[in-house]
């Protein structure tokens, strides 16, 4: 089972205004109105609706962060015109993605070579009047291609917006020559 738990900030993110910053450098100063940042974990394990909980009460700083589960808050999709989630490449090292790892290990007492696999990513929502070839321009500023990946959903109002719950795996084939 894969879950994705997104942490999001409280008040104002300085992160995002960062970035909508560089992304009128790039000469979306007219285009862009918002950008916001979320945290995303991508959790694979068979764990009950209550472990998650407890994990994604751990992973966040109740006093200047919220967390959900499995689904980005409505308030943070209503004016995002596009969703683009970055994260590493399947067999790239994922720093965070490890320490989380074990501070769930910890924190659950699991066995350390239990089925558990962590994945984490940055979530942008932007706002603005952009179209698909400004948001590939943009993306292509956020993201090194020969070691992160880069999914990007337009957000059509009203329409249910989930990111893919699929773990970036390494695939081994056996090739025949």
């Amino acid at each position: 089972m894969i879950s994705r738990i997104y942490i999001t900030p409280k008040g104002n993110d300085m992160r995002g205004k960062l970035y909508m910053d560089s992304f009128k450098k790039l000469g979306f100063s007219s285009k862009i109105s918002n950008v916001l940042l979320l945290d995303s974990y991508l959790i694979s394990h068979k764990f009950y609706n209550t472990k998650f909980l407890k994990i994604a009460e751990a992973l966040t700083n109740p006093i200047i962060e919220n967390f959900s589960i499995n689904k980005i808050p409505e308030n943070y999709l209503k004016d995002c015109s596009y969703i683009i989630e970055v994260g590493y490449l399947p067999g790239v090292t994922d720093n965070v993605a490890h320490t989380t790892k074990e501070t769930i290990i910890d924190l659950l007492h699991l066995k350390k070579d239990s089925d558990l696999a962590v994945y984490t990513s940055k979530v942008f929502l932007i706002s603005g009047s952009l179209d698909l070839d400004d948001i590939q321009k943009i993306v292509s500023s956020l993201y090194n291609p020969l070691i992160e990946r880069a999914y990007i959903v337009k957000n059509k109002k009203g329409e249910k917006i989930d990111l893919p719950l699929k773990a970036p795996k390494v695939i081994l084939e056996k090739r025949i020559p």
